[in-house]
């Protein structure tokens, strides 16, 4: 956002498809934040958009690979990454590659494909047994879901 486009509707903050990419990277004074979410990384991974990204929480959660991302703590580190990847553009195509298919896992058909596994198939048979003890090692919104569908299943069908 260069203040060119004065009209907040016009800008579209998540779309990276014209990005090369992404250094996200918070002054060092900035706390390890942990309520952040990891809008940046997933909105790379839709574009195929390699990303550099500072010390971050819900990033780290959901990194499984080298190739999700590059952690940079500052922005030394972020122009060292950045000098990397131009030197070798084999590992920058793979960062994209590997992105695109990460992306397709957060794609909104396969969130709502993981919802509906979880709440018709994982979930309504863990709440009939009353699976307590078994819901202790799942998140607490997982938890808090699975006592609301075993409440409902104890209710009547309606007439």
């Amino acid at each position: 956002f260069d203040r060119r486009a004065e009209d907040a509707d016009h800008l579209l903050w998540a779309d990276y498809r014209a990005v090369d990419l992404l250094v996200a990277v918070r002054p060092p004074e900035r706390k390890f934040r942990y309520a952040k979410p990891a809008s940046k990384l997933v909105n790379c991974w839709l574009a195929g958009v390699p990303a550099l990204l500072g010390v971050e929480y819900a990033a780290r959660e959901l990194r499984r690979d080298p190739l999700d991302y590059l952690e940079v703590p500052d922005a030394e580190a972020a122009r060292a990454a950045i000098e990397r990847l131009l030197g070798d553009p084999g590992e920058y195509r793979a960062r994209i590659e590997h992105g695109r298919v990460r992306g397709r896992e957060l794609a909104p058909d396969s969130i709502a494909d993981r919802w509906q596994a979880l709440l018709i198939e994982t979930l309504p048979p863990l709440a009939a047994r009353g699976a307590n003890r078994r819901s202790r090692g799942l998140p607490v919104g997982v938890r808090r879901l699975a006592r609301l569908l075993r409440r409902w299943a104890r209710l009547e069908p309606a007439r």
